[in-house]
C-alpha cells in the first residue's frame, strides 16, 4: 500500500499511522544489534560506528523523512529494501536506465577498472589527475588515520577545482577539520543533492579544491 500511494501527503499519512509504530522500531533494533553485526555477520564497519550512535534512531529519522519527502515507488533504493528486487518496469539507478546505455556503451573502452584501496591507488605514482570523485562510504571501514590520509591523497591526486561527492552512512566525519587541506565545502550544492536523492538512509558531503 505504500508503493500505491500517488502523493507524498498520502503516503506519509500511511506511514506515520501504519508504519511509524513500536514493531517497526523493534525491527529496526533487531537489525541494527551491535553484537549480531560484530560477531555473528562479523562485519568490520560495525568497529568505526560511534558507540554512543543511536542507530536505531539514526535510521527511523531517515525513513521518517523520506517518507514525507519523495515517493518510496520511485526510489530504487526503497525497491530493493521493501521488495528484495528492482522492477524493470519501476524506477531504476542512472546505469541502468534504456536511455543511457548509449551513452555507457560509447565511453565503454576508456573505462579503466582498478582492483586496489582507494588509498593505495591514489598514493601511487600512476594516479591521473582527476576532475571529479564519487566516494560513496568509504569512511565506513576506515580509522580516523587512514579517512585523513585517504582525503590528502584525494587532495593530491585532484586537479584545480576538481570536485568531490562523499557518501556517508552512520559514520560521521567532517574533513574540514583535515588541517590545511585545499577544499571547499559547498552546503548549498550538499542541500540540492539531498533534496533529490531517495536513497535514504546515507548523508551527502560535496566539495571543490581550491585552485
Amino acid at each position: 500500500r505504500i508503493f500505491d500511494c500517488d502523493s507524498v501527503e498520502t503516503q506519509q499519512q500511511l506511514w506515520q499511522d501504519e508504519w511509524n509504530t513500536r514493531s517497526w522500531e523493534r525491527y529496526l533494533g533487531l537489525l541494527a544489534n551491535r553484537t549480531l553485526w560484530t560477531r555473528l555477520v562479523r562485519e568490520p564497519g560495525m568497529a568505526h560506528i560511534p558507540a554512543d550512535l543511536d542507530i536505531v534512531g539514526c535510521i527511523k529519522q531517515r525513513f521518517d523523512q523520506a517518507a514525507s519527502r519523495s515517493l518510496f515507488r520511485e526510489s530504487p533504493w526503497a525497491w530493493l529494501v521493501f521488495h528484495g528486487r528492482l522492477d524493470p518496469a519501476g524506477p531504476l539507478p542512472p546505469h541502468l536506465q534504456p536511455e543511457h546505455f548509449e551513452a555507457i556503451a560509447a565511453r565503454s573502452p576508456v573505462v579503466r577498472m582498478v582492483q586496489d584501496s582507494l588509498l593505495s591507488h591514489l598514493r601511487s605514482r600512476e594516479a591521473a589527475r582527476y576532475d571529479a570523485f564519487s566516494i560513496s562510504d568509504f569512511g565506513s571501514y576506515a580509522n580516523d588515520a587512514d579517512y585523513t590520509a585517504t582525503w590528502q591523497a584525494i587532495a593530491h591526486a585532484a586537479a584545480p577545482g576538481a570536485r568531490v561527492c562523499e557518501r556517508q552512512f552512520l559514520v560521521p566525519r567532517d574533513p574540514g577539520r583535515i588541517p590545511d587541506l585545499p577544499f571547499d565545502r559547498d552546503g548549498v550544492l550538499e542541500q540540492e543533492i539531498r533534496a533529490r536523492d531517495n536513497s535514504v538512509v546515507y548523508d551527502l558531503l560535496a566539495a571543490s579544491r581550491i585552485s
